[in-house]
């Protein structure tokens, strides 16, 4: 969402913030997170986590984005998330990591 808005005006903290609005919309929420991902705030991955528990946001675009970041997170509860949702498809999650690992290689910006 705020990927290519980068200046003094419109500081770091005050984009997060922003971003963090399109959290509550389940319409907005998954390029949020993606949002969240890429600038590896890794600081949201217990409210990020969270958004699972909320009816408005059981869409699959959402819990593929909440995969994504937790896939990347180095925080024990993205972790144990992660642990949890092999179980239930390991499948699924080890073609998303390798998604993950392509487009990390593909842009290297994305490190």
């Amino acid at each position: 969402m705020f990927d290519d808005v980068k200046s003094a005006s419109f500081p770091e903290a005050k984009r997060a913030e922003m971003t963090e609005c399109f959290l509550e919309q389940p319409d907005t929420a998954d390029f949020a997170i993606e949002d969240f991902r890429r600038w590896k705030r890794w600081d949201m991955t217990s409210r990020i986590l969270k958004l699972l528990e909320r009816e408005s946001h059981q869409t699959k675009l959402i819990r593929k984005a909440v995969l994504r970041f937790a896939l990347q997170s180095p925080n024990t509860a993205a972790i144990a998330f992660v642990a949890k949702m092999r179980k239930l498809d390991a499948i699924h999650v080890d073609e998303t990591k390798e998604l993950l690992d392509l487009e990390t290689a593909v842009n290297p910006c994305s490190k």
